[in-house]
């Protein structure tokens, strides 16, 4: 006797249940999954935000020593956060969340705010990333807010810049108050193409 089309397609349903338990139970890992690591995405964001708007960091100014007289020429600005991260992991985190032109800008806006109380003729050397160059408005904007001093825009050695030709012109388009130095240099992507193509102002050797 034939079997009927219901009870074949039961059985069939039969067989395949194991397959699509396994299959479901899958869908729900992954599913979980990225709704947990959205969840901590947003977390993040939210404490980046929060250590941006209470402004939980400071600059430091490490001075820059003429050897001939051991005066202080210039000064490089660095940032420490208050709760004592290591800045290179704090600017990646920003970074990974969207944030990171929003902290480059409002520690360097702090530095240029706080290099007020340095002697007058002393230059400050400040880092930027190449993103934060080549992006170009917001760098301009807090730059334009501060007037008078020397300005070094330093490159930080650990990032690739894809394009010299356009962040050459970026660097152009600031002004001619402000000059380029290459950082570190012997180190991360600090190359002698790397200075070729850039053509800075000066060479800080690593």
């Amino acid at each position: 006797i034939a079997d009927s089309p219901r009870s074949v397609a039961e059985g069939a349903l039969v067989e395949e249940l194991p397959a699509l338990v396994e299959f479901a139970d899958l869908a729900g890992v992954l599913i979980g999954r990225n709704v947990m690591e959205r969840t901590e995405l947003g977390r993040a964001r939210l404490d980046i935000t929060a250590l941006i708007d209470r402004q939980s960091f400071h600059p430091v100014f490490q001075p820059i020593i003429q050897l001939a007289d051991e005066t202080a020429v210039g000064f490089e600005a660095l940032t420490r956060f208050n709760d004592g991260a290591e800045p290179a992991v704090r600017f990646v985190e920003a970074a990974a969340v969207g944030l990171g032109l929003r902290l480059e800008a409002a520690t360097l806006d702090a530095a240029l705010t706080a290099a007020a109380t340095l002697p007058a003729r002393a230059w400050l050397d400040v880092n930027v990333s190449p993103e934060f160059v080549l992006e170009g408005a917001i760098l301009r904007g807090v730059l334009a807010r501060h007037h008078g001093r020397r300005v070094v825009l330093g490159v930080t050695e650990h990032e690739v810049i894809s394009d010299y030709p356009a962040f050459r012109e970026a660097i152009d388009r600031i002004g001619p108050r402000f000059e380029l130095a290459v950082d570190d240099t012997g180190a991360g992507f600090a190359s002698l193409r790397h200075i070729l193509a850039l053509s800075p102002d000066i060479i800080k050797v690593d």
